[in-house]
């Protein structure tokens, strides 16, 4: 029995791409594909994408599933507007005796090699 399954590496299957999407074409298997060990994609044979997006969206038809995600999109644009900017904090003042001290060691090094 031939399984109809395959999951492999992003690398693997970057290598070899067309060959998985024809055995997809043709077997009507699915690829998962992994990337730092976790599934993070999926290749599908066309009527099975279809009969997902029916589930769904309920439909088939392109008009209503567009503005079904603009309407999720804006959904989340506007939750993504609600979440606050982090605040940044100044950096600390530089004690100006450790800035005499960086500056020394900078002019040192420049001299020992060569450079002033």
């Amino acid at each position: 029995m031939v399984s109809l399954l395959r999951p492999m590496s992003l690398t693997e299957f970057r290598a070899d791409a067309s060959a998985q999407v024809a055995w997809v074409a043709h077997m009507g298997g699915h690829v998962w594909i992994r990337k730092h060990g976790k599934v993070v994609a999926g290749v599908v044979p066309f009527y099975q994408l279809r009969m997902l997006d029916a589930l769904d969206y309920g439909t088939t038809d392109p008009e209503v599933k567009r503005r079904m995600l603009e309407r999720e999109y804006a959904a989340w644009k506007r939750a993504v507007a609600l979440k606050p900017e982090p605040v940044r904090e100044a950096p600390p003042p530089i004690d100006p005796e450790r800035a005499d001290m960086m500056a020394l060691y900078e002019r040192r090094r420049r001299a020992r090699l060569g450079l002033e």
